[in-house]
């Protein structure tokens, strides 16, 4: 009745009404705002056709556009106003509209529409009679839905009553169950609140509250009276004599490493550095860096790594950005700081005599809660990169809980993080906190899949830290080698989305390795776990997992109401784990991290993190993608807007849009758009970049535009730039294969790179290949040309042309030559 006096007030039906709420449901469950849905019409417009007996219905598309910000009154109005001008054309056949619209057919799915309201609401008859023609109405069942959802409900005397068929494939029962219990309490909102915006009906079921409940039940007591410095060295004390650290030749004992620490800790202090002063650490990957590190922590300040492979004036930005008067840097990426009067700088390794005079006893220090552990710089939007403040508290909170997941502390974990990737800090301090030993290894052989291989058989590895694209590529290089020696026990994936494919799946349990996926943006580090041992092969996208420790997880619409399970939603995330901001930029960190408005006993906040995710019934999470323009490529977060920003300031450009584009092989590349300001001239626009940005941040492949697509709003439409002819992409012409050698060397760069044709002059770089693919393509010259060289020859010989004239093969090789023993190798 209240949903008749609702329509009414509005002039319209009770159809309208009820429609109008089944757009809101749809809006709810898809994220999506342009809603069409199909409905049924009887299509007997005139008087003449009553009494003909014969199908004469006819299906309507009912498009809507549900914008959050719009009330159900007005959007009412809109389906009012929609359905009033499909009446008008109801006699234009369904297939006739279709033929206008669509100009090509996609024949996995419905056209128009793929959901279906239908409200039945003429009386039942309780008989018919055609003359002497007896008539009766006979059920009947069928086993397909026609569509992947339909809604069909009766109206009668006793009230609205109906059932909804599904296609089983998209849903469960229980998925269905839950959705029909999601309508109805929208449209008690509805009645109760019509004025209300479409963001702010609520559609939650009382028991639902399990979301802030048993979803969220996190809490344990940790000890907050200690830093990470005071639990390294209550290790040190157990296991003093254990190896913590190795470096291809050098290693450390803990008591070793804690003296060392001590006495570059104590020179920081001699040197004026107090408790939170922040100190840059600028040193290649050496143990030299793990000492630095821990020295700063010890002294009770705060490290902000700086690769040394970024630009000079990324470099020069980060250290003013953070007023650094002193920096901890190596004699070999000392150069890369450039020239900086008021900043000092520590040579670790060549001024160690004078380090080595100081005292090698611990550091008492204060703790208190708020206390900086490191700051660490991401891309910006802006055009300018930002730190992130994280507490040592969240730190903490993070190993205890990360300890209680360890089966054994005898592990041996390999390094292979950047410093600069937050991810460092768990392979380092949840080694070096509980008694196991870290492994690093160099820059090269980092890049290496050969050799990280070979480091984990010679150093019998049994843990590692990587992200999904490393995961796949030592899937892929072990699968040929048709073996089973790998010490690996866990493989924990962070960074991006992991997606398991069947060389992973294979990998996984051939080695009996279990997998962890872990969730956390750089703004809280971890925040989420979840164990795919089980899954290795029937969930291709797992879950992100359940909140750690002391960690609570929402899942807000756009007007930060909780969402339903299974509803997508914005992730928020409050507790231990949040970061205290961003340096110096208080309106950005005021506007990602907010009030936390489920906190009723204190002020904490809750960071934003801008992904789209949903509950599961089992209380994991799903994520389904970014809401912004923040992507993640090889476990970097790029901001597009940062590498835009700054192509743009180049005199070559008068506009620019960069996208991430995924290739036949899953793995995303950046794509740049540009409209130039006179002649195309790609290779000064990389070096632009070069100069600015660090290497993973330039895009991989370019295309020229006259002019930048617009909507109808004036707007960049981003949807409708072309897709990137990967051919192009060397800007010196197409140039085929002129013998053996380069087309077998051309034919591993086209299945490696997903690209139709490859000519010699091709730039493996800027064809979209990084340092991962060419772990890949090392592996694949051995395995199909029977060739090993190093993988630094890559990046010195980056064309065709210039590898095979380095190669000079000009011989063919035996075809039963066994690849495990016979090798090429010219240096």
């Amino acid at each position: 009745a209240q949903l008749q006096q609702l329509g009414r007030q509005h002039g319209a039906t009770m159809f309208m009404t009820l429609v109008a709420a089944f757009k809101v449901l749809m809006h709810r469950y898809s994220g999506q705002e342009d809603i069409c849905v199909g409905t049924p019409i009887a299509n007997r417009t005139s008087r003449e056709v009553e009494d003909l007996i014969g199908f004469f219905v006819n299906t309507l598309a009912l498009r809507s556009d549900v914008n959050s910000e719009l009330s159900f009154k007005e959007l009412l109005q809109q389906v009012k106003t929609t359905t009033l001008e499909a009446y008008e054309h109801q006699d234009v056949p369904f297939e006739k509209v279709v033929d206008v619209v669509l100009k090509e057919r996609d024949m996995s799915r419905n056209p128009l529409f793929q959901v279906m309201f239908i409200l039945q609401n003429t009386p039942d008859v309780p008989e018919l009679k055609l003359g002497d023609v007896q008539l009766s109405s006979e059920g009947f069942k069928h086993s397909s839905s026609k569509f992947d959802l339909t809604f069909a409900l009766v109206e009668n005397e006793a009230g609205i009553n109906g059932s909804v068929e599904y296609c089983t494939d998209l849903f469960d029962e229980t998925t269905i169950i839950r959705m029909t219990g999601h309508f109805e309490e929208l449209l008690k909102a509805i009645v109760k609140a019509p004025q209300q915006t479409v963001e702010l009906l609520g559609m939650l079921k009382p028991e639902e509250t399990q979301l802030l409940t048993t979803f969220n039940e996190t809490k344990v007591v940790y000890p907050t009276a200690t830093t990470i410095a005071h639990l390294f060295e209550e290790q040190v004390i157990k296991t003093p004599d254990q190896i913590a650290v190795v470096f291809e030749k050098d290693k450390l004992t803990y008591q070793q490493l804690n003296e060392r620490s001590n006495q570059l800790a104590h020179y920081l202090r001699s040197k004026g550095i107090q408790e939170e002063t922040l100190v840059p650490i600028c040193v290649e990957r050496s143990i030299e860096m793990i000492v630095g590190v821990l020295a700063i922590l010890k002294a009770g300040a705060v490290y902000v790594p700086i690769d040394p492979e970024y630009p000079a004036a990324r470099i020069s930005y980060m250290l003013q950005d953070m007023g650094a008067a002193l920096v901890i840097s190596s004699s070999k990426s000392k150069e890369k700081l450039g020239t900086h009067d008021k900043v000092e700088v520590v040579e670790i390794d060549s001024d160690w005599n004078r380090i080595a005079s100081q005292p090698t006893k611990n550091i008492n220090t204060t703790t208190t809660p708020n206390r900086l552990a490191y700051i660490l710089y991401t891309s910006g939007s802006t055009g300018i990169p930002k730190g992130v403040k994280m507490p040592e508290s969240n730190l903490v909170n993070l190993l205890r809980w990360q300890e209680k997941q360890f089966e054994n502390y005898d592990r041996k974990v390999l390094q292979f993080a950047s410093l600069n990737f937050d991810v460092s800090f768990q392979e380092i301090f949840s080694t070096l906190c509980f008694g196991s030993a870290l492994h690093l290894v160099s820059e090269d052989r980092r890049k290496d899949m050969a050799e990280i291989v070979k480091d984990i058989d010679e150093q019998g590895l049994t843990h590692l830290f990587v992200p999904y694209i490393v995961l796949k590529s030592l899937a892929e290089y072990v699968a040929p080698l048709d073996r089973n020696a790998l010490y690996l026990e866990e493989i924990i994936v962070a960074g991006e989305q992991l997606k398991l494919t069947e060389d992973i799946g294979i990998f996984l349990e051939k080695n009996n390795i279990k997998l962890i996926n872990q969730y956390g943006p750089t703004e809280a580090h971890v925040v989420s776990s979840y164990n795919v041992t089980d899954n290795y092969l029937t969930t291709p996208l797992p879950p992100i997992g359940k909140p750690i420790d002391n960690v609570q997880l929402y899942i807000l619409n756009p007007g930060k109401d909780l969402c339903a399970v299974s509803i997508p939603g914005e992730l928020y995330i409050a507790g231990a784990q949040v970061a205290q901001g961003y340096l110096d930029r208080p309106e950005l960190t005021a506007e990602k991290f907010i009030p936390n408005i489920f906190d009723t006993e204190g002020e904490s906040l809750m960071y934003k993190t801008g992904d789209l995710a949903r509950w599961l019934p089992d209380g994991n999470i799903e994520y389904l993608g970014r809401i912004d323009e923040q992507v993640k490529i090889r476990g970097y977060r790029i901001e597009l807007g940062e590498i835009e920003s700054v192509l743009q300031q180049s005199e070559l450009v008068k506009q620019a849009v960069v996208l991430a584009k995924e290739d036949n092989s899953g793995s995303k590349r950046l794509v740049a758009y540009v409209v130039p300001e006179a002649a195309f001239d790609k290779e000064s626009m990389i070096t632009h970049l070069r100069s600015r940005l660090p290497e993973y941040m330039v895009p991989a492949l370019w295309v020229e535009l006259e002019s930048l697509p617009l909507s109808p709003n004036g707007k960049i439409d981003r949807k409708a730039l072309p897709n990137p002819d990967l051919n192009l992409a060397s800007g010196r012409g197409y140039v085929a294969p002129r013998n053996e050698m380069e087309q077998k060397l051309a034919n591993i760069w086209q299945e490696l790179l997903g690209v139709e044709k490859v000519g010699v002059h091709d730039n493996f770089f800027h064809l979209g290949g990084h340092s991962l693919l060419a772990m890949k393509m090392v592996a694949h010259m051995k395995k199909t040309l029977l060739i090993s060289i190093p993988i630094q020859v890559l990046f010195q010989f980056t064309t065709i042309n210039d590898l095979s004239n380095y190669l000079d093969w000009e011989h063919d090789l035996p075809e039963e030559a066994d690849s495990e023993t016979f090798e090429v190798i010219k240096i």
